[in-house]
């Protein structure tokens, strides 16, 4: 059997700051999508580097593209910058698509109701 195939990413973010507008700027946008304060930053020759994915290499999977028409197709690669933990699902929407589902086929009035057999024991 061959051994699984890995794959892993590191990504780093970089902005020219020469002024406490760019520095503003960068923050906002670090802000914007949640990187987190424990992050490591690079400043040198006016260059500011954010390490968005933290000192090691993390995992990554392929996803297909979706600006690809079949039979063509395209991968691009998707890092993960945080983790998820296991747990149990916020909502059941199976059983809310069950009942929509019922609700579509429940009679409309109390007419198509007795047609329908309901209330007959």
């Amino acid at each position: 059997m061959p051994n699984e195939i890995e794959m892993s990413g590191f990504v780093t973010a970089q902005m020219k700051v020469r002024n406490v507008g760019d520095l503003r700027s960068l923050i906002r946008w670090l802000d914007k999508y949640k990187v987190s304060d424990r992050r490591e930053v690079d400043w040198g020759s006016g260059n500011v580097y954010v390490e968005l994915t933290g000192e090691t290499p993390t995992v990554a999977e392929w996803i297909e593209c979706g600006e690809h028409i079949p039979p063509d197709v395209g991968y691009d690669l998707l890092i993960s910058t945080h983790e998820h933990h296991e747990r149990p699902a916020d909502f059941d929407w199976m059983t809310k698509d069950k009942l929509k589902e019922a609700y579509k086929q429940a009679p409309n009035n109390y007419e198509e109701a007795l047609e329908q057999g309901y209330g007959e024991s």
